[in-house]
């Protein structure tokens, strides 16, 4: 056997034979993450390895180097008797800031992994900048007239930087980067936002918005909940205050006035003489009705989250849930702010933003805090703005079901409709399908993270309430619907046990089958109207379909072609390729494909083409199509260096008495191969054309 390879930067590692060491616990990948690591992986019935194992299966399935750790961040058991353990991944003694790993087992053995373990070559953990000039470049790029710490009377410390490992989002690089972490927390104009400052070149990679606010634009008439019974204490003097500890076995509601200022310090009790809250006393001129809307809505999404779900409040802790009403003058907006609720009195657009599901909605983001951290950008933001959504129109519901349940702030917005639409999410300019009309490209609103939001929106409602027609891609869909209840519970489980900080639309279809088929089993109702709602939504097939190729990659892009690879589709026989320029009017098909890896060659430099893939199954059937797209370098451009088979995931098959001829991406690249061998062969292997010193290990 002949090893022949043309090394641009050396030292080079070569780790033979692949995914040997994961293939000992055999474990069933649903799907990769775009860096090449198990997304989710399960175990069949009797071949789940023990609890005791939980390590030596991480090591194998995630192929962790030397200098991977991860520390255990938390261990809950849930109502099924599952227990779930969330480890944080570092490297180098630094933290990878959305990189975790959760194992499930349940009476002793192992049933699943899931995270977004990120496969990491050594970085060099050393700034460049201090953590003085990465705080200057995070308050140049904030930009606030006024910080908290610059407030005496709000008690806030000036942030001091924690290095950590993240990825360069803003600039849209994708790769990892050693960064300086900042919580910056503006007074003037409010704000709070993770900024991340590349400790090497200080710039911005990734802002975090903590504070996720809920200004969507959207109409309707002002009208609150009636008369409801609340819980308020009594004071010395016989007033009574809305506060109320403790609420279940969480430490209680409480609502405050900010009197039109901004300063929480500053924030009084609204006190009332006999507890009976009448309109005649607080439907006023300054609106203080709104309060009692808060209150009561607080209260209500507790009691909804603790009965539906066994949630203690929005960290499962018991924590206060702190109301602060009357914020800043004519302010059209709301926010969760990391531990408190905040609202404004409304302006050109809004009322009082204190509506029921503008009140979950916010505690909604509390409680994503606290489970899966869903980075507030792109995708990953889309689907905590959806899930902040879903559990308003839940606690609405529940509350009061005689309200609009789909129309999410229908009863604040000055203009007469809603701020969104679940059932309908074109009515506000939001996208139904993935990628599909109305879907947002851009950076503003963080990457469209309100506008996106509306795929998870409609996916959940045809969840709950059923429903059949054509989505944006030509695709007919019907899904019956299992109720909102049921439905509740597959997302929040999705939410508390398997979504990641960095979960995006594809991703999460998987997720919530596994939580589907954990509650309902896999062959339930539940479980099929899952496959069949992300299938309406323009993500994956329909149960029980030819499935579609897996997660297709363009690599090795150079001036006139481009590789193309997927993931094998189980019970697919072959696969059809197609791909032609974004202005073509015809594609070039290439049909019969049985590996699942194909080079395109005799394209245009510098243009942008589209492929798309269809999987053809032994049955006869074939799938939906999956597109992707890429773009070909100018003339004269360095072909692409990154690798496909850096990963164990990814691993290369060598064919015996052959050589390979590849590209190094750097000094600490990292290529994997795999190759069978009888009882009776021997393995020769021989590198030529070396510039320099290289390293091979057979694992």
């Amino acid at each position: 056997m002949t090893f022949s390879r043309l090394l641009r930067v050396l030292p080079v590692l070569l780790g033979l034979p692949a995914l040997a060491l994961g293939q000992q616990f055999a474990p069933q990948i649903q799907f990769f993450t775009e860096r090449g690591a198990p997304g989710l992986a399960t175990f069949a019935p009797g071949s789940e390895p023990g609890f005791y194992e939980k390590m030596d299966v991480l090591r194998a399935v995630l192929n962790l180097q030397p200098t991977d750790e991860l520390r255990l961040e938390k261990t809950e058991t849930d109502v099924l008797g599952l227990t779930h353990e969330k480890y944080r991944q570092w490297h180098r003694g630094v933290r990878l800031e959305h990189a975790t790993v959760s194992v499930h087992a349940k009476d002793g053995l192992l049933q699943s992994v899931s995270g977004n373990f990120c496969p990491l070559k050594t970085m060099d953990v050393r700034p460049a900048i201090s953590e003085r000039q990465a705080f200057g470049q995070a308050l140049q790029f904030i930009g606030a007239e006024e910080y908290m710490w610059q407030v005496p009377s709000e008690g806030v410390a000036a942030p001091t930087g924690e290095l950590s490992i993240v990825e360069d989002i803003r600039g849209g690089t994708g790769a990892m980067r050693l960064a300086w972490k900042f919580d910056i927390y503006a007074h003037r104009p409010v704000g709070r936002d993770l900024v991340f400052v590349d400790a090497q070149t200080g710039a911005i990679l990734l802002k975090d918005a903590i504070i996720k606010h809920a200004n969507a634009p959207g109409t309707a008439a002002t009208r609150y909940s009636g008369i409801r019974n609340i819980t308020a204490d009594e004071q010395a003097n016989g007033t009574f205050r809305l506060r109320e500890a403790p609420r279940g076995t969480g430490q209680g509601v409480e609502t405050f006035d900010m009197n039109k200022g901004t300063s929480y310090a500053n924030a009084v009790d609204f006190v009332d003489n006999d507890n009976d809250w009448t309109a005649a006393e607080w439907d006023n001129s300054d609106e203080d009705n709104a309060a009692l809307d808060a209150h009561w809505g607080a209260e209500m999404t507790y009691d909804y989250f603790s009965q539906k779900h066994n949630r203690n409040s929005y960290d499962n802790a018991g924590s206060k849930l702190k109301s602060y009403v009357h914020f800043s003058t004519n302010y059209d907006n709301a926010f969760w702010d990391g531990s408190r609720m905040t609202y404004g009195d409304g302006g050109a657009l809004f009322s009082p933003l204190t509506c029921m599901d503008v009140c979950a909605h916010e505690i909604g983001h509390g409680v994503c805090q606290f489970t899966c951290n869903l980075v507030y950008a792109n995708e990953p933001g889309a689907l905590n703005e959806s899930l902040s959504d879903i559990w308003g129109a839940c606690v609405e519901k529940f509350a009061d079901p005689n309200k609009q349940t789909w129309l999410i702030g229908e009863e604040i917005v000055l203009s007469g409709n809603a701020l969104r639409y679940m059932s309908n999410p074109n009515l506000a300019n939001d996208p139904d399908t993935y990628l599909g009309t109305f879907w947002y490209t851009g950076s503003g609103d963080n990457g469209g993270v309100h506008t996106n939001s509306g795929v998870f929106n409609f996916f959940f409602y045809l969840l709950s309430q059923g429903g059949n027609g054509t989505n944006d891609l030509g695709h007919s869909y019907t899904v019956t619907g299992i109720g909102t209840d049921d439905a509740a519970k597959i997302v929040y489980r999705a939410e508390s046990i398997y979504m990641t900080s960095t979960t995006n639309y594809p991703q999460a279809r998987p997720l919530l089958i596994q939580a589907a088929t954990d509650l309902f089993g896999g062959s339930s109702q539940q479980t099929i109207s899952v496959h069949n709602a992300m299938h309406a939504v323009g993500i994956g097939d329909p149960y029980g379909a030819c499935p579609q190729p897996g997660n297709p990659l363009a690599y090795n892009i150079t001036p006139t072609g481009a590789s193309i690879h997927w993931q094998a589709a189980v019970g697919g026989s072959n696969y059809r390729l197609e791909y032609k320029s974004a202005q073509a009017p015809a594609w070039t098909v290439v049909p019969g494909l049985t590996s699942t890896n194909y080079v395109i060659t005799g394209l245009q430099a510098n243009t942008i083409y589209d492929s798309r893939l269809k999987t053809f199954c032994t049955n006869g059937d074939s799938s939906v199509y999956v597109n992707r797209k890429f773009t070909t370098q100018n003339n004269g451009a360095c072909p692409e260096q990154y690798e496909l088979n850096n990963t164990l995931a990814t691993a290369a098959t060598f064919p015996l008495n052959e050589s390979k001829t590849a590209l190094i991406q750097t000094n600490l690249d990292v290529d994997y191969y795999t190759f069978t061998l009888t009882a009776a062969q021997t393995i020769t292997a021989t590198m030529t054309t070396l510039p320099a010193d290289y390293d091979i290990k057979l694992l």
